[in-house]
């Protein structure tokens, strides 16, 4: 049994191995260090334009995003927990 029939719910995403190696636009660089910046506090210069393009061909094609937009589109939707905080535990039924 491979590890995807183990997960029926899991799909896996789709992969274009030929994304053409475009750099991020200065638009999109100054969205995505904003981002970072927000999110991390590492600051991204536009000296890093290239290695930032080079990283986010990688998440592309590990995401099947198509392109950086909608790359950074997926970052802005909200992330699900993991686990729901809100289960009852020992509240005398079997379910926790």
């Amino acid at each position: 049994m491979d590890s995807l029939s183990s997960h029926p719910t899991d799909i896996p995403p789709v992969i274009f191995p030929n994304i053409p190696l475009v750099q991020v636009t200065d638009e999109e660089l100054s969205q995505f260090a904003e981002l970072i910046y927000k999110r991390t506090g590492i600051r991204v210069t536009p000296q890093k334009k290239n290695l930032l393009s080079n990283r986010l061909r990688r998440r592309l094609r590990e995401t099947g995003m198509a392109d950086f937009s909608a790359y950074y589109r997926l970052l802005l939707l909200p992330m699900k927990p993991i686990c729901s905080a809100t289960r009852t535990i020992g509240s005398g039924s079997a379910a926790v």
